[in-house]
């Protein structure tokens, strides 16, 4: 009977390493899976950003964190009002364009023209909010924005007294090219945007901001 007792209990004890090694790679497949989704969502439908400038106030608050999505970008295009995340359309942005511009508005893009970040490799992109679509004529003028003639209406998310000014790099009325987004940030005294370096192509948008996560009281999704 002893005998019996002793091999029952050198079986379970087997037995018992099995389970846990078995647990064991479960656990560590789970892991894999997750990192693997997670990478896969990063790269093929949400990214996380994080805000570093004022140039899209009060829309988008410096340190506010978004996630951006970036498959619509394969099946549709951006329309008026979209706010879209993009690549830079143009050269070192350090170097030509602050030198070209002077005057008050100098500061104005020190302290926008680095708009979003990956919060984990440092990767700079911007993000604006699409104003014209390709063959649309844009005209500033007496501080209001118009499209195809009309005054745009903007109450939505810029207040009624604050003035777009063109700035002279861009020639009004202008017509935006094929393929192409003409931009500007909300916060139109500070922002470095399309006025300064013309459209943004297509093929430059990354996707369009969907959710701001943080911070937890200013949690909200975007429209569109």
């Amino acid at each position: 009977m002893h005998s019996n007792d002793t091999d029952t209990a050198i079986y379970e004890e087997k037995e018992g390493g099995k389970s846990f090694l078995s647990t064991l790679i479960t656990l560590l497949q789970i892991i894999a899976i997750a990192l693997i989704i997670n990478a896969a969502i990063k790269a093929f439908l949400l990214r996380p950003y994080t805000v570093i400038s004022g140039s899209m106030e009060p829309t988008l608050m410096v340190n506010d964190k978004v996630f951006a999505e970036v498959v619509t970008g394969y099946f549709s295009k951006p329309q008026r009002d979209d706010i879209v995340v993009f690549v830079f359309p143009g050269k070192d942005p350090n170097k030509p364009i602050i030198r070209q511009t002077t005057g008050d508005y100098l500061g104005t893009i020190f302290n926008s023209f680095i708009q979003f970040k990956w919060p984990d490799n440092g990767e700079v992109e911007y993000v604006k909010r699409v104003i014209g679509t390709p063959g649309d004529v844009i005209d500033i003028r007496n501080g209001k924005v118009y499209v195809n003639g009309s005054q745009l209406d903007e109450s939505s998310y810029i207040p009624s007294n604050v003035r777009t000014e063109s700035l002279g790099s861009i020639n009004f009325p202008y017509t935006v090219p094929d393929k192409s987004y003409f931009v500007l940030g909300d916060n139109r005294e500070n922002s470095f945007d399309s006025r300064y370096w013309g459209p943004v192509p297509e093929k430059n948008i990354i996707g369009k901001p969907v959710m701001l996560y943080f911070p937890f009281d200013h949690f909200r999704f975007f429209k569109g």
